[in-house]
């Protein structure tokens, strides 16, 4: 009973691990209109008045649009700009897609069109010591931070499937055992004949 309970926990852990796997794999991949919401700055002001805030954007699908609003800010406190950035991270590549500058009015809205699925950096110098919150709406994946876990999902169902292996050997060993014990002792007691015609 041990043994088989054992092997079904493996089991399952098993599973999820590949089902872990798989999910780090095509999840990231899968992209849906997304809105996210965040507040700046992202560094404090410290002694200084300014202070540069970088926004992360997951790949975008070429050809989408993609919208960013900011509002809650001192107006003249703020410049925007966009850049491509290398995959997980906020290194720009290539000159800005988008530079906005003296942001007079309480509500900006701007927007660009993805040229190729690409991730973006949005990166908000802001002064005055000014506080911000910005939108962005566009294409991207919403399970884009799950490409972090595919080696834990991997290490999972190895470990599931290397414990099911042994707890297997293990159940089939014990039902062997214990059909070697009820041979052993239905093959030593004698008949009731057999002991009478001993006895005689």
């Amino acid at each position: 009973m041990v043994a088989r309970l054992r092997t079904q926990g493996s089991k399952v852990v098993a599973i999820a691990g590949i089902v872990i796997t798989l999910a780090t794999l095509i999840l990231p991949v899968v992209r849906t209109p997304q809105t996210v919401a965040l507040e700046g700055p992202t560094a404090p002001y410290g002694a200084s008045s300014t202070t540069l805030s970088g926004y992360y954007i997951p790949p975008v699908d070429q050809g989408t649009r993609v919208t960013i609003v900011i509002t809650g800010y001192s107006p003249s406190s703020l410049y925007l700009s966009v850049f491509s950035t290398a995959e997980g991270g906020l290194a720009t590549i290539g000159t800005p897609i988008l530079i906005i500058h003296n942001f007079s009015s309480p509500l900006v809205r701007v927007s660009f069109v993805s040229p190729s699925t690409q991730p973006y950096g949005i990166y908000v110098f802001s002064g005055n010591r000014t506080h911000f919150v910005i939108a962005v709406d566009g294409n991207w994946s919403g399970y884009y931070f799950l490409r972090g876990y595919t080696s834990e999902g991997l290490f999972v169902a190895l470990v599931g499937l290397l414990g099911y292996s042994y707890f297997r050997t293990w159940e089939k060993r014990a039902a062997l055992e214990e059909v070697a014990r009820k041979e052993a002792s239905s093959g030593g007691a004698k008949p009731l004949s057999a002991l009478t015609l001993s006895l005689a």
